[in-house]
């Protein structure tokens, strides 16, 4: 394992590790694929699509073009709760809203007369 940035002490220069790169460029294209096929799939949580996503990621493939191996092994091992945290910032954007918090009791109580 190597760092994602490797200093070279000879340069005084950043240089990337060689992986880093790959994995930047996989992570960016694995979150563009899920959030097109969340869109496309009502906005469902990432507990009901990661279910869904062997039968919608041809679909994918055929209106937006074939997905280099190594990102479409990924999107079909990926797990839900990953899923939720690589569009939770689409999510917002989105206009997604957290469900509300229930009233406390004594807001209730003062709701209902006796």
């Amino acid at each position: 394992n190597c760092s994602p940035d490797v200093e070279d002490s000879s340069q005084r220069r950043v240089v990337p590790c060689p992986g880093a790169v790959d994995r930047q460029s996989t992570a960016r294209v694995l979150g563009e694929v899920l959030h097109e096929i969340w869109k496309y799939s009502e906005q469902l949580c990432g507990k009901r699509l990661k279910p869904m996503l062997g039968h919608l990621l041809p679909y994918y493939e055929q209106r937006c073009g074939e997905l280099p191996a190594k990102v479409r092994e990924v999107v079909l091992a990926i797990s839900a709760a990953q899923i939720d945290r690589v569009l939770a910032p689409k999510k917002v954007h989105a206009g997604v809203v957290n469900r509300r918090t229930p009233k406390t009791n004594a807001a209730i109580k003062a709701l209902v007369p006796v």
